[in-house]
């Protein structure tokens, strides 16, 4: 009589063994990625927040803890925008110098000295720097203020103050975005920022922003979102 025999089929084609391993990669990806996020969560919650909430009106806290957390969805947008920063500024530089985009950007700059030339003009004597090396700031950080900041600032910096290896930095840098929202120079829904938590067209960090911003406009209020004179100023 013979034994029932049990058959054991391994996955020996081409496409079998690739979906195989498709499946497992992307399996230790959301496995690493669910990991990180859970414990970035537990950080924040048990740790940043609480460093920071000294002294905090009860109002102006829970606006903090409401617009400081990640969703996943966030929380891997922002990690895969930061692994791409790093590509193009230490491991291929040359990409920002592509020649196709620094003759756009000259023609711009050429075209918006001819008309903003008095206001430039008043800048450059009032502070002493070159128009031209203005434009060429503007340029490089947000491409003349039409780069898409897509990210929320506070998020950014705690984010970098849990991941980075200059989490002191980021920690400071973090701290002085929430004075600033604190004191009403900017609101929770204002803060757009690069994914390394520079602020608006100049890419200012908080504490530069806190230091160097001005109401060029004389508007009452410093916007260097949407204000051209506040950014240039």
């Amino acid at each position: 009589m013979k034994k029932n025999q049990i058959k054991t089929c391994f996955i020996t084609s081409g496409k079998a063994s690739f979906f195989l391993s498709t499946l497992l990669i992307m399996f230790s990806f959301n496995y690493l990625y669910c990991k990180d996020f859970q414990s970035y969560n537990s950080w924040l919650n048990n740790s940043l927040i609480p460093m920071v909430s000294n002294n905090l009106e009860i109002n102006f806290k829970k606006n903090l803890e409401k617009n400081i957390h990640l969703n996943k969805k966030e929380f891997i947008r922002l990690n895969n925008a930061l692994d791409l920063i790093k590509d193009r500024d230490f491991i291929f530089p040359e990409k920002y110098f592509n020649t196709n985009r620094l003759r756009k950007r000259a023609k711009y700059a050429q075209k918006f000295k001819a008309t903003n030339g008095r206001a430039l003009d008043e800048i450059e004597n009032k502070y002493g720097v070159s128009k031209n090396i203005l434009l060429a700031v503007w340029a490089i950080e947000s491409d003349f203020g039409r780069a898409d900041l897509a990210f929320s600032s506070l998020k950014a910096l705690a984010y970098q103050s849990y991941f980075s290896n200059r989490k002191e930095y980021f920690y400071t840098e973090t701290v002085e975005l929430i004075n600033s929202l604190q004191g009403g120079l900017v609101s929770f829904s204002e803060i757009k920022s690069s994914p390394m938590g520079a602020l608006g067209q100049p890419q200012f960090m908080p504490s530069s922003f806190n230091r160097f911003a001005v109401d060029s406009d004389f508007d009452g209020k410093i916007d260097i979102w949407n204000s051209k004179e506040d950014t240039l100023g």
